[in-house]
């Protein structure tokens, strides 16, 4: 999982990890292209384009690799247009 975050970040589908506050991984496609996974996740909290973890051994870490490794598919598939926040307009 490590390595796919490290990947994530460096193409493009953020990650912050602070310390005392929630992982935040941005999906620039958005998280409702993520929602049959995001469902099975565990705890976590959404915006449009972030996932937010607040205590990663409770979540998934398989799902959420799955995740990341989606938004890492359409990101650099050459298809990817749209910021999620644009694509609700």
């Amino acid at each position: 999982m490590v390595r796919t975050i490290l990947v994530a970040v460096v193409i493009g589908v953020g990650v912050t990890l602070l310390a005392n506050a929630a992982t935040t991984i941005y999906l620039p496609e958005g998280t409702a292209a993520h929602e049959e996974l995001l469902g099975r996740l565990g705890e976590h909290t959404t915006g449009v384009g972030c996932l937010y973890i607040k205590n990663l051994d409770r979540v998934d870490l398989e799902v959420l690799e799955r995740v990341i490794e989606s938004s890492y598919r359409t990101v650099t598939a050459g298809t990817f247009g749209q910021r999620a926040r644009d694509s609700s307009t």
